[in-house]
């Protein structure tokens, strides 16, 4: 459902990737989906990845355990205007706060 939701990845996409040394801790991807669905009424989750809606904003969200290279990915759709640039980072800024990586 979230990668129906989502779409394909684009290259003008915004990506924010929040990396951790030496891995991701156990669970933590899980406990930061509970955070942030707890903030946003519409979202789709699957196995590593969860999509938030705010409006017409959808972000996704990423856990990579893969190949000694541990990260989170925040990514949204690229903005048309400056408006719409705000509105996506704010929600960039509210997942990062949520993983305590600000």
């Amino acid at each position: 459902m979230v990668v129906q939701m989502w779409g394909e990845d684009k290259l003008d996409d915004i990506n924010v990737y929040v990396y951790f040394l030496p891995e991701v801790p156990h669970g933590f991807f899980h406990r930061l989906i509970i955070k942030t669905c707890s903030l946003y009424q519409t979202h789709w989750i699957g196995k590593d990845h969860c999509l938030l809606s705010s409006g017409d904003k959808l972000v996704l969200m990423r856990e990579n355990n893969k190949d000694g290279d541990p990260y989170i990915q925040i990514r949204c759709k690229r903005p048309e205007t400056s408006a719409e640039f705000r509105r996506s980072w704010d929600l960039f800024l509210t997942v990062m706060y949520a993983s305590g990586a600000v």
